[in-house]
């Protein structure tokens, strides 16, 4: 992947998390880099959680397009997600995949402008981690969100055809956090 793309979608993809979860948390959001101990430090959280009935749980999301390709892994603590969603513990799995395809949705209007169309796949929910779900080759970015409701951890894959072009477009086609704009 070249340089400039890779470095165009890290910064799009962290806006997009931020963007989304400050939205959401109604405060500041810290998101920084995870390595490769992040699993473990998603499976030591699951053990600490003092909430009742709260359980592990993850979303993966795909996105395609010409010439770019990538996946979004979302895992935390249901009760992180019922929190940022004003939901009810139950509805948390459904909220957690909503949440990784607005994500997704945001990052793909970055890439707009850019002149880089792609389509998001549907939201796969699961309980407990997904251990397997970033099956997309090309550079995997981790990291640990911050909420003031607890973390939310994000894996995101994405390759770039290597003949694409990227240069700033003059027009954008942009949704504000949290709406339900269809494109």
């Amino acid at each position: 992947m070249n340089q400039l793309a890779l470095e165009i979608c890290t910064e799009s993809i962290l806006r997009s998390v931020n963007e989304l979860l400050e939205y959401y948390s109604g405060s500041d959001v810290t998101v920084r880099p995870s390595h490769c101990d992040s699993l473990a430090a998603v499976f030591d959280e699951t053990i600490e959680c003092p909430t009742p009935g709260c359980e592990t749980i993850a979303s993966f999301t795909r996105l395609d397009g010409s010439g770019v390709s990538g996946a979004l892994n979302l895992t935390a603590h249901s009760c992180v997600i019922a929190s940022l969603g004003g939901q009810e513990l139950s509805l948390a799995p459904d909220w957690i995949g909503e949440l990784g395809n607005q994500m997704l949705g945001s990052f793909k209007n970055y890439l707009l402008e850019y002149g880089v169309d792609a389509h998001l796949g549907i939201p796969l929910t699961s309980r407990g981690i997904l251990l397997n779900s970033t099956t997309v080759p090309g550079e995997q970015l981790d990291f640990q969100a911050a909420t003031r409701f607890g973390n939310v951890w994000v894996t995101f894959s994405v390759q770039v055809g290597y003949d694409r072009r990227w240069r700033k477009m003059s027009q954008q086609a942009t949704a504000a956090a949290g709406s339900v704009h269809l494109f």
